[in-house]
């Protein structure tokens, strides 16, 4: 397995997206490709399928440690809602940490400092190892940049 340095953090090359993947089929899908050796699983909290990605992960024959876990936050939001956004998404994906948590998209409404500080407050407390943007214009993620793609050792 090839890996990608991500600010001091390590991901599998080659990843499995669950964005059309629901139910049993999602279940089957995840766990198939753990047991062929995919290690990186990503999905969303617009996917709706985050408790059956934890189903799997759960029942694959493979330590959680080994897996690279994704998800995204749907958009920015205020820092008390992207924290219940992502805790929810912990417990849907059953464990304590995601490797990397993104927010899936901008909202103008929301002053993307304050989602970046809520993102930084979950990485200090080790729900996620490593935090971004998905999704965000390239004017954004030039002022985001120093931000949003931090690793805890």
């Amino acid at each position: 397995m090839k890996f990608v340095d991500i600010k001091g953090g390590r991901a599998p090359v080659l990843g499995l997206g669950t964005a059309r993947l629901y139910g049993s089929e999602c279940v089957r899908v995840v766990r198939t490709a753990l047991d062929l050796g995919y290690r990186h699983i990503e999905t969303a909290e617009l996917y709706t399928n985050e408790r059956f990605v934890g189903e799997a992960v759960a029942l694959a024959e493979v330590e959680r440690a080994e897996i690279f876990l994704t998800t995204k936050i749907w958009t920015n939001r205020r820092a008390a809602h992207l924290r219940r956004a992502a805790e929810a998404s912990l417990r849907n994906l059953r464990t304590d940490y995601v490797d990397l948590l993104l927010v899936h998209r901008p909202n103008k409404s929301v002053a993307l400092s304050e989602t970046l500080r809520a993102l930084t407050d979950l990485l200090e407390e080790g729900k996620a190892r490593t935090i971004g943007v998905s999704n965000f214009p390239a004017r954004l993620r030039s002022l985001s940049a120093g931000s949003s793609a931090r690793t805890e050792s």
